[in-house]
This record gives structure tokens, sequence and C-alpha cells, in this order.
């Protein structure tokens, strides 16, 4: 649960102690619309009218619809997932509008900057927060703390959405607490769904069928042929491009929402560097062009920004990924944008390829560079390359490098568990403790105990006592612990010193006396270095025949 007491978190202000001052103003952040009054305008800005490919006709999934309303009853917190139009917003907007209770509140952001310091949550008792493209909403400052406040404050069902190619950048964002959502992912229309679509009357030069039921209603065939007229190395077209470009690097405002100023800077840029224009465009030029766009259907033109309907710039904008962040780094070649343009391209390789580019123009990589290209490291190996790397540039490891090594230790969690526990001792990440503490924990949890067993047995024994004791309270086969205490005791290990536990007596000889008093009322399978911790807590040897109940090991019988 969040801390009231902490200044920067204020649930609802009876909360808050009389005599604290209260903030100049308050913010929650939060637009409240009750469920019953909600429009498809509120959830769906560039798609709500007929002719932007809205319709009151909803194709009901059981798979995704009876999901949503249990989780919304339980309160169990839903990513839903899928295609551009796969019909993502419209479910939930269907679900809502459909409510058993039309006064339950519904909040949707505001597109204002979020502070800690004027913050606080609607003080409502329960409500539903729709978070869509949860992807860009986290890449706004502090958006990930509000979110972790919405999501322990028990009040709250937060119900997100996002492309499905961007789930792991969600997953990357929000971490250490991307477990409370359950990801339902919105499936590809069956045969008998584009059937039962097609009786609902889209007409055919609207649509292209790829599977997603947004694609049989919304104009795209008729936007591709107005953008297709434009003439190619326009204005025109290199505003839509430089929309893209700011979608891809999170720079838009809001959902589909530009900044006019952002995107005529753009333009500017890529005419200067692509095409080797350095004349100014004059204020009526660009008032002429946004019109035109506008005229054409391409966009929405407001005063300070423009709208621009996302699935037009990934269905026929030009330029991928991979494209835009080289080319976004060539535009603002400031260092800070390095580790972000590798964030955003399409695979390790290709990460890999513009961080070799950058090195060969004289980049030195700060420990963010390092981090993001870790973060897209495709092994174990990978990452342990970059690790080296690192060492040999002089850049030391932050606290953000333990979580993308724990996302690289999942994909090959034998191999790291084999390092980390051959670890050399001039290897700075070895020498981490508490960064082996954490590979240590998501490694183990990935492999099968007797496997791992088996494969790092004798290795296991070789390190030193934190690494110890951590295996010896993990393990949970008793034919393990067994071999393990043996060998300890083999080796003059002393156990106690291994469990570690500050209440067992520090006189080793004390603690043996209290063992050999407990081995002569328990039975034959009862194994002493396995419940001698227990044993030890104990006052005096007459109350052990209490303790030796609790630790049965049916495998082993003592020597």
């Amino acid at each position: 649960m969040p801390n009231v007491g902490d200044p920067h978190f204020r649930l609802r202000p009876e909360a808050e102690r009389p005599d604290a001052p209260l903030p100049v103003e308050r913010k929650s952040y939060f637009k409240t619309i009750l469920a019953g009054d909600l429009q498809a305008k509120d959830l769906m800005p560039l798609r709500a009218k007929y002719e932007e490919g809205f319709r009151e006709y909803y194709l009901n999934r059981s798979h995704l619809d009876e999901p949503l309303s249990r989780n919304c009853a339980i309160g169990q917190h839903t990513l839903i997932a899928g295609m551009p139009l796969a019909g993502k917003t419209r479910a939930v907007l269907h679900f809502l509008k459909n409510a058993t209770n039309p006064e339950l509140p519904v909040l949707l952001p505001e597109d204002i900057p979020v502070s800690k310091e004027d913050f606080f949550l609607p003080d409502v008792e329960r409500a539903v927060v729709v978070l869509d493209e949860l992807d860009t909403f986290l890449a706004g400052e502090h958006r990930d703390w509000l979110l972790q406040q919405l999501l322990s404050s028990g009040r709250f069902f937060v119900v997100a959405i996002c492309w499905t190619e961007q789930v792991d950048s969600v997953r990357d964002k929000i971490a250490r607490f991307f477990h409370k959502f359950e990801v339902l992912h919105v499936p590809p229309l069956t045969a008998g769904e584009k059937k039962e679509v097609l009786t609902h009357g889209p007409q055919k030069r609207f649509f292209r069928s790829d599977a997603t039921i947004g694609s049989y209603f919304l104009p795209l065939h008729e936007m591709k042929k107005r953008f297709d007229s434009l003439p190619a190395s326009s204005l025109e077209r290199e505003i839509l491009r430089s929309c893209k470009v700011l979608f891809i690097w999170k720079r838009q405002i809001s959902f589909a929402a530009y900044d006019k100023a952002e995107v005529r800077e753009y333009v500017q840029k890529r005419r200067q560097h692509h095409y080797g224009r350095t004349g100014p465009v004059f204020p009526a030029q660009w008032e002429e062009v946004f019109a035109n766009l506008q005229k054409k259907q391409l966009i929405v033109e407001e005063e300070d920004r423009i709208l621009v309907e996302e699935a037009y710039l990934n269905e026929f904008v030009p330029d991928g990924r991979d494209a835009i962040a080289g080319e976004y780094v060539r535009y603002f070649p400031e260092l800070s944008v390095h580790h972000k343009a590798i964030s955003i391209c399409s695979s390790f390789a290709i990460a890999r390829w513009l961080f070799e580019q950058w090195k060969k123009e004289g980049l030195s990589p700060n420990v963010f560079v390092f981090n993001s290209l870790i973060n897209k490291a495709d092994s174990w190996a990978a990452a342990q390359g970059i690790l080296e790397e690192m060492k040999k540039a002089g850049v030391k490891p932050d606290h953000a490098t333990k979580g993308v090594l724990e996302k690289a230790a999942r994909k090959n969690p034998a191999a790291a568990l084999h390092d980390i526990l051959n670890g050399a001792p001039e290897n700075e990440l070895f020498t981490n403790r508490l960064l082996n503490y954490v590979l240590l924990e998501v490694c183990f949890g990935e492999v099968d105990e007797a496997i791992f067993f088996k494969q790092f047995g004798s290795i296991l024994l070789k390190r030193d006592d934190a690494i110890l004791r951590y295996f010896a309270e993990k393990l949970k086969a008793p034919a393990h612990r067994i071999a393990l205490a043996e060998a300890l005791r083999e080796k003059d290990w002393n156990y106690w010193k291994i469990m570690g536990d500050s209440q067992i007596p520090g006189d080793w000889k004390q603690a043996e006396s209290y063992l050999k008093t407990a081995l002569e009322k328990a039975p034959a399978n009862f194994h002493p270095l396995l419940w001698g911790d227990n044993v030890g807590r104990v006052s005096n040897p007459a109350d052990v025949s209490d303790v030796s109940d609790v630790w049965k090991i049916n495998t082993h019988t003592m020597k």
C-alpha cells in the first residue's frame, strides 16, 4: 500500500496532518466521466465518427470480453495487447458502456506534466482507470510512479492498452510491478468472425483484410490514395513522416497528438540534412500545408498541435524504426539520445551495428548507452560481452544495470548461473554481492533444481559463505539439502555459520550439545545438519523434543 505519510504522496485530503501546509495547487491528473456517460470520442478521438470507421456494431469475443469483465469484478489489473486496429480500445469502450453500474467513475489521464509534489489520487471509493497507448503514457516523466500509486491504492481497476510489439518495452519500464497485470492478447479474427463482420456493411473499397476488425471499417484504402497523391518530398509528406518519427521516439504530447513546433523543427532538420535545403519555410506556407492535410482528412488541426491517426502512420508512411533511429541521432547528436535510439531498434544486431558506427565517429558511451545495449542483447553471452566493454571503457554499472542483466539472464539461465558461480574475482559484476543475489534469484527460478544441482553442485561448494547460505535456504528437495550439508561437513564447514541465523548459539560446542540431545529423541531418519538451525533456537536441550517433529527427512539415515 502507498505510504500516506510520504510528503510526495497524497491519497485524500483528510489523510494529511491538519498542520501540514497544502500546496498552492493540487492535481489529480485525471478527468472523470461516469461509465453511463462515456462516448466514443472520449476514448477514440480520431475514430468516433462513422466516416472515421466507428460503428455501433460490436463483435462479441468471449476470449476478450469475459476476462475483462471478470478482472474488473475482482480488481485484477489488465493489459490488452494486440495489432493496430485489432479492436482493443473498442472492447474497453463496449465493456464500460455496458457496465452493471452506470455511475462507475472512469478516469482518463490529462495531458499535463506529472509532479510528485502536488499529486493526489481522486477521492472515489472505486473507479476504472483507462490508459490507452500505455507505452506512450509511460514515456512521460514520473508516469511510472503515477501508475504505481494507482496499482497500490486498492481503489482502482487499471485497464491499459498497447500494441503487441510494445509489451516488452512496457515490461522493461515497469518491471517492478508488471506482474500486477494480466495480459490479454487479442488474436487475429477467425474465418467465422470475418464472415460475421462482412455482414455489417463495410464498403469493399474501404478495407484491406489483415485479420483485424478495424481494417474493415477504417478507410485505410481511401486514405492511402490521398497520401499517394501528395508530391514526393512535399512538406505535406514530410509533416506526416515527422509525426511517425515523433511517435516512434515517444515525443507526442498525448495520444495521437503532436506539437506543431516539434513537427516543424524535425521537418526543417530533414530538409537540411536529407535534401540539402537550407532556406526557411515561411509561416504562411506552414498554414497552407496544414490546411491541405486537414482538407484531405489526414490530420485534425488544432491551435498548437495536430492529431494524426496512428494506423495511417503505421500503414503507409515509409521508413521503419531502424532507419528512424539512426536518422534522429544524426539530426540531434547529443549523447542523451543515443540510448533511446538503441532502445527503438528492431533487433540487437541493428542496435549493435549503430553502436559500432557511433564509436567510429568518436562516441564515448556512458552508462545509459551501455545499459540500453545490454537491454537489447539477445543472449546472456551478448550481455556479458557488453559488460566487458563497459569495464574496458571505465564505465561502472549502476542500479539500472541490474534490471537489464536480469532480463538477459532469463534468456539463458543455465549459462548465466554457470558464469555467476564461476565468476572471476577481478570481474566487477561478480564481486557485486547484491547483483549476485538478484541474478541468482532470477536464474535459479528458471532452472529445474535437480538439473541445477547435478550441473552446478561441485561449483557451488567453491563459492563464499554468502552464496552457500543463499542456496542452503533456497534448495527445496531434502536430498539436495542433505547432499549440500554432507559436503559442507566433509569440508569442515561450520553449518551454523552457513545458515547465518543470529539466534543460533555462537558457540559451536553449545550448539553441538543441543544437537546431541536432539538426536537421542529424534527418529533415525532425521538429519541433524538440516534441522540444526531450529534446534539452535531453543533455550535448553530439554525443549528440543518439540522441535524434532518439524524436520522430517525420509531419505537419509545417520551413519
